[in-house]
Protein backbone atom coordinates (compact mmCIF):
# COMPACT_ATOMS: atom_id res chain seq x y z
CA UNK A 1 0.00 0.00 0.00
CA UNK A 2 0.98 3.51 -0.86
CA UNK A 3 -0.21 6.37 1.29
CA UNK A 4 -0.27 10.01 -0.65
CA UNK A 5 -0.85 13.04 1.73
CA UNK A 6 -1.63 16.08 0.49
CA UNK A 7 -2.45 19.90 2.31
CA UNK A 8 -6.25 21.35 1.46
CA UNK A 9 -6.50 24.11 -1.25
CA UNK A 10 -6.03 27.68 -0.14
CA UNK A 11 -8.84 28.64 2.34
CA UNK A 12 -10.62 31.95 3.11
CA UNK A 13 -7.97 32.25 6.51
CA UNK A 14 -4.96 31.29 4.61
CA UNK A 15 -5.94 34.18 1.96
CA UNK A 16 -7.24 37.06 4.58
CA UNK A 17 -5.01 35.75 7.52
CA UNK A 18 -6.84 36.42 11.22
CA UNK A 19 -9.54 38.74 9.98
CA UNK A 20 -12.09 39.40 13.02
CA UNK A 21 -14.95 40.18 10.75
CA UNK A 22 -14.91 36.83 9.60
CA UNK A 23 -16.50 33.80 11.79
CA UNK A 24 -13.99 30.88 11.72
CA UNK A 25 -16.78 28.97 9.67
CA UNK A 26 -16.16 31.31 6.62
CA UNK A 27 -12.28 30.63 6.75
CA UNK A 28 -12.71 27.41 6.84
CA UNK A 29 -14.04 27.86 3.45
CA UNK A 30 -11.73 26.96 0.02
CA UNK A 31 -11.40 30.07 -1.73
CA UNK A 32 -11.67 30.15 -5.74
CA UNK A 33 -7.84 29.83 -6.17
CA UNK A 34 -8.43 26.82 -3.33
CA UNK A 35 -10.90 25.21 -5.41
CA UNK A 36 -9.04 25.00 -8.53
CA UNK A 37 -6.18 23.83 -6.29
CA UNK A 38 -8.62 20.86 -5.64
CA UNK A 39 -9.02 19.79 -9.10
CA UNK A 40 -5.25 19.95 -10.12
CA UNK A 41 -4.81 17.80 -7.39
CA UNK A 42 -7.40 15.92 -8.87
CA UNK A 43 -5.26 15.58 -11.79
CA UNK A 44 -2.59 14.38 -9.83
CA UNK A 45 -4.29 11.62 -7.85
CA UNK A 46 -6.32 10.11 -11.18
CA UNK A 47 -2.22 9.98 -12.83
CA UNK A 48 -1.41 8.31 -9.25
CA UNK A 49 -4.15 5.93 -9.77
CA UNK A 50 -5.23 6.83 -6.32
CA UNK A 51 -9.12 5.68 -5.60
CA UNK A 52 -9.74 6.28 -2.49
CA UNK A 53 -9.48 9.54 -0.75
CA UNK A 54 -9.62 10.29 3.37
CA UNK A 55 -9.90 13.66 4.75
CA UNK A 56 -9.64 15.33 8.89
CA UNK A 57 -12.67 16.79 9.49
CA UNK A 58 -11.89 20.57 9.01
CA UNK A 59 -14.48 22.28 5.95
CA UNK A 60 -11.50 22.87 3.65
CA UNK A 61 -9.96 19.22 3.84
CA UNK A 62 -13.76 18.13 2.77
CA UNK A 63 -14.08 20.50 -0.34
CA UNK A 64 -10.66 19.60 -1.35
CA UNK A 65 -11.16 15.97 -1.38
CA UNK A 66 -14.62 16.37 -2.69
CA UNK A 67 -13.25 18.53 -5.87
CA UNK A 68 -10.25 16.48 -6.22
CA UNK A 69 -12.11 12.85 -5.95
CA UNK A 70 -14.72 14.47 -8.97
CA UNK A 71 -12.13 15.35 -11.16
CA UNK A 72 -10.01 12.10 -10.92
CA UNK A 73 -13.66 10.17 -10.55
CA UNK A 74 -12.33 8.43 -7.25
CA UNK A 75 -14.17 8.26 -4.07
CA UNK A 76 -14.42 10.15 -0.81
CA UNK A 77 -14.31 7.44 1.96
CA UNK A 78 -16.51 7.40 4.82
CA UNK A 79 -15.98 9.70 7.94
CA UNK A 80 -13.68 12.19 8.57
CA UNK A 81 -10.24 11.15 10.25
CA UNK A 82 -9.79 13.45 13.15
CA UNK A 83 -6.28 11.70 13.74
CA UNK A 84 -5.07 13.42 10.28
CA UNK A 85 -5.97 16.74 11.96
CA UNK A 86 -2.29 17.13 13.01
CA UNK A 87 -1.67 21.08 12.66
CA UNK A 88 -3.59 24.31 13.77
CA UNK A 89 -5.03 26.34 11.11
CA UNK A 90 -2.53 28.40 9.56
CA UNK A 91 0.40 26.90 11.71
CA UNK A 92 2.74 24.40 11.40
CA UNK A 93 3.32 23.62 14.61
CA UNK A 94 1.94 19.84 15.94
CA UNK A 95 -1.03 19.81 17.91
CA UNK A 96 -0.14 17.62 20.74
CA UNK A 97 2.12 15.13 20.95
CA UNK A 98 2.84 12.81 17.60
CA UNK A 99 0.79 10.66 16.50
CA UNK A 100 1.06 7.43 15.33
CA UNK A 101 -1.65 5.97 12.88
CA UNK A 102 -3.00 2.17 12.86
CA UNK A 103 -4.17 2.08 9.32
Amino acid sequence: MRLFLARHGQSVGNATGDDPKLSEKDKDKLTDRGKKDAARLGDAVKAAGVHQLYHSPATRARETADLAAQAAGAKVEGEPLEAVRALTPGSRRPRGPPRSFGW
